[in-house]
């Protein structure tokens, strides 16, 4: 949790608060079964812009890495 909101403050420029908040918002948008669901992350990143978090966009090929996941 804490590397995560690390990782959020450095390349969404949030503060520490916001990025703690917006883990907890975008956690359910997290499949169950270890990979990520893109359209989940892809609305809570929506979601952080329309409330005025966010101030530059993101592109998830920079956020997400695939190459881990077991085959």
């Amino acid at each position: 949790r804490d590397e995560v909101i690390k990782i959020v403050m450095e390349q969404m420029e949030m503060k520490n608060a916001d990025a703690e908040k917006s883990l907890d918002f975008v956690l359910p948008a997290l499949a169950d079964h270890g990979k990520i669901n893109i359209e989940g992350i892809k609305w809570a990143i929506d979601m952080v812009k329309e409330a005025g978090v966010l101030k530059k966009e993101i592109n998830l090929d920079k956020l997400l890495d695939e190459r881990f996941y077991a085959k």
